[in-house]
């Protein structure tokens, strides 16, 4: 089945336990969701699983502005980088150092920090957010695109495209 805009399309449901049917997903199979993409299945042991844990625990353990703001500007791994965006806009959403650490992190070289970063901007309305994030509109990642097109629409800004799925994954 395909969507509107030619997505391959796959009904999903959430499995709670182990289950012998054999239309669940495996793990490390990739499944399609809409016009998001693929999103992949993996079990609870993979790799990739560790690293986003382990990410979490070292963005978790930062208990500073400045510690979270080291973070977001100089951590290698980028999970570690996204981990951290969202904990510092919601720690200290008043300090100025966040919040140019946060505006910063727009221009993150990872697509993951990009979109966590738009979503913090958004959230706090911060001064020349709408500016911000109508340059995001212009981004290769359609992840982005689609955050930066979000993120406008809250803040009822003009630039807004109408539909943000179609304008960041239909168009390009």
């Amino acid at each position: 089945m395909t969507d509107p805009i030619g997505t391959q399309v796959v009904n999903v449901r959430i499995v709670f336990e182990m289950s012998d049917d054999e239309n669940d997903p495996l793990p490390g199979e990739t499944i399609w969701i809409g016009p998001i993409g693929p999103i992949p299945v993996r079990a609870d042991d993979d790799r990739g699983m560790d690293a986003g844990r382990e990410a979490s625990r070292i963005a978790q353990a930062a208990t500073t502005c400045d510690e979270l703001v080291a973070l977001v500007q100089n951590d290698p791994n980028p999970l570690v980088r996204m981990e951290a965006v969202p904990r510092l806009k919601a720690r200290f959403p008043d300090s100025d150092a966040a919040r140019s650490t946060l505006e910063r992190a727009l221009s993150d070289t990872d697509d993951g920090v990009r979109c966590e970063a738009i979503s913090a901007v958004a959230d706090l309305a911060l001064p020349g957010a709408g500016d911000l994030l109508t340059a995001a509109l212009s981004d290769p990642e359609p992840d982005v695109r689609f955050f930066a097109a979000i993120g406008l629409q809250q803040l009822g800004d003009s630039r807004a495209p109408a539909d943000p799925t179609f304008f960041a994954y239909g168009n390009r």
